[in-house]
């Protein structure tokens, strides 16, 4: 994934859309995908974000 941060406050939008891992090697679980998308997809006018 290509992520640009320049709007200011942008780490909130992925702290709060996606979930900490227990370490650096571990795998999201794929079964909970559709629920980060769509808390992302949610947070993303709040965040100015525009999802393609």
């Amino acid at each position: 994934m290509l992520t640009m941060l320049t709007p200011p406050d942008l780490e909130e939008f992925f702290a709060l859309s996606g979930e900490p891992l227990p370490n650096r090697t571990a795998v999201p679980d794929p079964a909970q995908t559709g629920d980060r998308l769509q808390r992302g997809a949610a947070l993303s006018p709040q965040y100015h974000n525009e999802n393609l």
